[in-house]
């Protein structure tokens, strides 16, 4: 049957061109190297970080975004963690972002870590903040799920969408799309484009990026997946890879544009998963499984029984005659 959908009913109609971007690999490695972390500072450490890190990333990043909106993308999209900022201060990226999306009329959604001045964990937050042509902030999702050390607030688990002449919109962030019922909430509202922003490392990158490629096809849905520290992919909603960005990890990756242009479908198609069987059908194969293995157990045990010999008839002395 699946076989069949790919070959007989592959994606067709209108698309739309989109541009998923992860920040500078020489800023991100100078940032990383100077230990920027969370945790108290004063105004002047603040504005110091800023200036001498967080801000040319920002600046590199919209200046990429202008040039994908001018080379014809409606949506634009960065990776997750692809700019700092500190709680607080962090007003000017949204606002900077907000007056590139006005002037170029596109759909931007940026991907913010926010540094907390708490030492211990959660430390940071992590959103992913989408803004509409308009300039309007339609969105500002805090990541769900906690992956190790990342120290992140917890956001309530809800995933936004919004209707565009591009399809419907939605968003997670990385991890989250391990969640299947998470990622579910898009599929059940129709999404045709979840965008994915996520932060990698080299042994982890392909094995997310599968999870992302099931839940795309679990719900009907292209997925858009800009990775910073990662490979960047694109899958329509049968699964069809339509972009690959492995840059990161290249021998020139230091002065490599690290951007993924791509043409995504605008509509997705609902599936039996994502509007009525959810995890049905994987609940009552497990308990199938468990029913067949506790059947199985207690046959093994009633045979075992009914061979053993009379253990007592067995080891009875013969009778002594007189």
């Amino acid at each position: 049957m699946g076989g069949a959908r790919l070959a007989f009913d592959p994606p067709a109609g209108s698309t739309v061109r989109v541009a998923a971007l992860a920040p500078n690999r020489a800023a991100d490695d100078a940032s990383a190297a100077a230990g920027v972390r969370p945790g108290p500072r004063s105004a002047a450490e603040r504005a110091e970080l800023r200036r001498r890190y967080f801000t040319p990333t920002l600046d590199d990043l919209l200046d990429r975004t202008v040039t994908a909106a001018r080379s014809g993308a409606r949506i634009v999209t960065w990776s997750e963690a692809a700019a700092y900022d500190f709680v607080g201060d962090g007003a000017a990226v949204v606002e900077r972002a907000r007056a590139v999306a006005r002037a170029e009329r596109i759909y931007l959604q940026i991907g913010v870590v926010y540094l907390l001045s708490s030492k211990p964990s959660p430390n940071v937050e992590i959103r992913a903040i989408m803004i509409d042509p308009g300039g309007t902030v339609v969105w500002n999702y805090l990541k769900t799920s906690t992956v190790f050390d990342d120290g992140n607030v917890r956001g309530p688990g809800v995933v936004p969408t919004i209707d565009t002449p591009y399809g419907r919109l939605a968003t997670a962030i990385c991890f989250d799309a391990n969640f299947m019922p998470l990622i579910r909430q898009a599929g059940q509202a129709g999404a045709d484009i979840l965008l994915l922003p996520s932060s990698d490392w080299a042994q982890v990158t392909d094995a997310l990026a599968q999870q992302a490629v099931l839940r795309g096809v679990e719900n009907g849905m292209s997925v858009v997946r800009p990775a910073q520290r990662g490979t960047s992919m694109a899958v329509d909603h049968q699964g069809r890879m339509i972009g690959y960005e492995a840059s990161w990890f290249s021998s020139d990756a230091r002065t490599t544009d690290h951007t993924m242009t791509v043409t995504v479908p605008i509509h997705g198609r609902p599936t039996p998963y994502s509007r009525w069987v959810g995890d049905a059908v994987a609940w009552l194969c497990l308990t199938g499984l468990l029913t067949m293995a506790a059947a199985a157990a207690v046959r093994r045990f009633r045979r075992t029984a009914a061979a053993e010999p009379d253990m007592a008839t067995e080891h009875a002395l013969p009778a002594v005659r007189s």
